[in-house]
């Protein structure tokens, strides 16, 4: 192998390097696709699911007339429900709650039939307020779980406290006398 040879093959990469370094390509700007927004056990909150769902409770509030409160409360809000339904939809897998295809389009059928609309027009009227057919559904089917797993946890003895108990303040959830079941954290 001559000199030549060898410069040409140790400049190679180099060379390669300089021109992917100079080239549009090398110079774009990172766009982040998505970001976690909470930690919760072992799932995450996304970004994207908070905004999803909080166009859609704005979309909720502006269809009632009614005033919205502060954005940056709103979302803190929004951002407190994903979490708890995260959390219970954890707790309803752990306890073996599943959903099946049958019963979700059963109780979207059900659901469009008390509105006075075939599923069709469901999926119309969903189209035209912009929300997906498939995340509505989806979102059924995590409402379901969440009250299959409620089910489950009342039939297995599990007791609600009294109405005075659950509308304490955490100061006086500890001295209230009903059981601890659920409630106000102790600690």
């Amino acid at each position: 192998m001559n000199v030549k040879t060898k410069l040409c093959n140790a400049l190679r990469p180099l060379a390669l390097g300089a021109a992917l370094a100079l080239s549009p390509l090398a110079q774009a700007a990172v766009v982040p696709l998505d970001k976690v927004v909470a930690i919760v056990d072992n799932d995450v909150v996304m970004q994207s699911q908070l905004d999803q769902r909080l166009n859609e409770v704005k979309q909720n509030i502006t269809r009632r007339g009614a005033a919205a409160p502060p954005e940056s409360e709103l979302r803190q809000q929004v951002l407190e429900r994903l979490i708890l339904e995260d959390i219970q939809m954890q707790l309803a897998g752990r306890m073996g709650v599943k959903i099946s295809d049958e019963e979700l389009n059963q109780a979207v059928a059900t659901i469009a039939q008390r509105n006075g609309l075939s599923v069709a027009e469901l999926r119309q009227a969903l189209a035209r307020d912009g929300l997906s057919y498939d995340a509505a559904r989806e979102q059924v089917r995590r409402e379901m779980m969440i009250v299959g797993y409620a089910s489950v946890r009342l039939a297995s003895g599990y007791r609600l406290p009294s109405r005075k108990c659950r509308t304490s303040s955490p100061r006086t959830w500890a001295s209230c006398s009903c059981p601890k079941s659920i409630g106000w954290p102790t600690s």
